[in-house]
């Protein structure tokens, strides 16, 4: 497992914002027992990231970064000589790459990474990228006009995710938590679903 150098994450994050951030940065940590020197000394840095599979490379300053040809020579400083991305359809999914040791480095929302640390998961943050993502609920134009009106009614999220966790607070704050089913969908899904009426948001 690769072990970035104070160098390398200062320049594969450009910029640390606001301790409040939706978008984090996420390292696994190697395990000394099982981690070979051949490891430690890679010279690929393997980026997870998540998208909808259609985008290659990650958004925010990341992304902005590798597009304009500025990461990878200051990555080169500590010895790494290629970015292989990974997109992943959720931060879940992210953690378990994590676990297995696919990805070096992960940028996904803040609930899954919190989620996994505290269920053991041997990552550190190393920076935030993006501060206030929006999440929203949607429901179909003859649908429900307000989250009260969703009682009795199922409901698609990306278990695990930050939208997750928005939900279920306003699920909660609506007193309607008890009366919601909540199933998991990753967006692309969870629209389709939303379109023929199996969910109502």
């Amino acid at each position: 497992m690769l072990k970035l150098p104070t160098l390398a994450v200062s320049g594969l994050l450009f910029l640390s914002t606001a301790c409040s951030s939706n978008q984090t940065v996420s390292q696994a940590v190697p395990n000394p027992t099982t981690t070979t020197k051949a490891e430690v000394k890679t010279s690929t840095l393997r980026l997870g990231f998540i998208s909808n599979g259609k985008i290659k490379t990650p958004t925010g300053p990341t992304g902005w970064a590798m597009h304009q040809g500025k990461l990878l020579p200051e990555l080169q400083k500590s010895g790494i000589t290629e970015i292989k991305t990974l997109n992943f359809p959720n931060g879940p999914n992210l953690n378990e790459a994590l676990v297995a040791g696919e990805v070096d480095v992960g940028i996904y929302g803040d609930t899954p990474a919190l989620v996994g640390k505290a269920k053991g998961l041997p990552t550190r943050l190393i920076g935030q990228e993006q501060v206030g993502t929006n999440a929203w609920l949607l429901a179909k134009k003859d649908g429900p006009r307000s989250v009260a009106e969703l009682a009795g009614k199922k409901v698609a999220t990306s278990k695990g995710s930050y939208m997750h966790r928005y939900l279920i607070g306003l699920l909660q704050k609506a007193g309607i938590s008890d009366r919601v089913k909540v199933i998991h969908m990753l967006p692309s899904e969870a629209q389709a679903a939303l379109e023929r009426g199996d969910v109502a948001a």
